[in-house]
């Protein structure tokens, strides 16, 4: 059982680009000091040296991300700062340990790291989402999502130390025009979806802005739901994942609008990747004639739930999200932002 939440559902989608933002150089850090017992002191001791570490010393590559701040509907405005991948880490573990997996209220109100979904429709009408890998102990592994990813300030300590230190203007005013959420869901298909490889340059079409989905115990952020129309079939997608396989996910598949509300409610049965030979039977997952279980992660059915009120009407939106009901998990629309 899951909690799947939904901070705002616009009526429709539209373009990306009628949304506007701002950016303030602000770093925004959570508050533990209530959690002085022995056992926080140690999960945050454990998290600060692993971004002391950092991805080279197998530690936490610990960039800065972007923070949401607010969302006005009214205006469609965002606003925007920035934390630590470290602090959202820290979130995650005590909202783990301090939440049931029903809880729909954030641990802390305040810290509001933003991610990615990202829809992306093939030329001949699959929806595409990646299965992730990592092993057994990786976080969030075995499950499938549309492909997806934190908005990412900086990529190495010299960007993230230059950045603090208000030594990146250019990049620091690019962080208030919407353009630079869109340049992040392009990178995340050319990366996750296999795009670079296509051999037909500009093959994107402009995005859509679905809404934002809400805190889980999992993914205690928010998460822009995005749209893009790829023109490129679903066989030229998979092949050109294939060329050199991303680190995130270890096949993709390809759903019709049909049978997302099936595959949210994991009633799905059929073959979702015929190029690699990779079929469901509910929660059952057959890769190269290899079983083993599937699941969700909560803002991926969150998602699931903007894509089809916003693609095939509302009325059908409210039959996935019943449907995720009906399939054991919760489902709150939140309404965070209304004004």
């Amino acid at each position: 059982m899951m909690a799947v939440v939904i901070h705002h559902q616009p009526e429709r989608a539209f373009p990306l680009t009628d949304l506007t933002c701002s950016f303030r150089h602000e770093h925004v850090k959570p508050d533990f000091t209530e959690y002085t017992d022995e056992m926080s002191q140690a999960l945050l001791d454990k998290v600060d040296k692993l971004a002391e570490l950092g991805k080279d010393g197998g530690g936490l590559d610990n960039n800065l991300l972007l923070h949401m701040d607010n969302f006005h509907v009214g205006t469609d405005h965002l606003e925007l700062s920035f934390a630590e991948f470290a602090d959202q880490e820290k979130v995650k573990l005590f909202t783990q340990g301090k939440k049931g997996r029903t809880h729909i209220d954030p641990l802390f109100t305040y810290f509001n790291v933003l991610s990615s979904i990202i829809f992306m429709t093939t030329s001949d009408g699959y929806s595409v989402w990646g299965f992730r890998g990592g092993g057994k102990d990786a976080h969030l592994s075995g499950r499938y999502l549309p492909l997806a990813g934190f908005c990412t300030i900086t990529h190495n300590p010299k960007e993230k130390a230059d950045f603090i230190a208000r030594k990146s203007s250019i990049l620091e005013a690019s962080l208030g025009d919407i353009a630079y959420i869109d340049r992040h869901a392009r990178g995340e298909l050319y990366e996750e979806g296999g795009l670079e490889h296509l051999s037909a340059e500009d093959s994107l079409g402009g995005g859509d802005f679905l809404g934002f989905t809400g805190h889980t115990i999992d993914s205690p952020l928010s998460c822009i739901v995005l749209h893009y129309n790829v023109d490129a079939t679903r066989e030229e997608v998979d092949h050109a994942w294939g060329v050199e396989k991303n680190d995130e996910n270890t096949h993709l598949i390809y759903l019709r609008n049909s049978e997302m509300m099936s595959f949210a409610a994991q009633q799905h049965s059929g073959v979702v990747n015929p190029f690699r030979d990779v079929r469901v039977d509910g929660p059952k997952l057959s890769v190269d004639g290899k079983e083993r279980e599937w699941y969700h992660i909560e803002n991926g059915l969150a998602a699931v739930i903007l894509y089809v009120s916003t693609h095939m009407g509302l009325e059908q939106g409210n039959q996935a999200a019943q449907a995720i009901r009906d399939s054991g998990h919760v489902v709150a629309n939140v309404h965070k932002y209304t004004t």
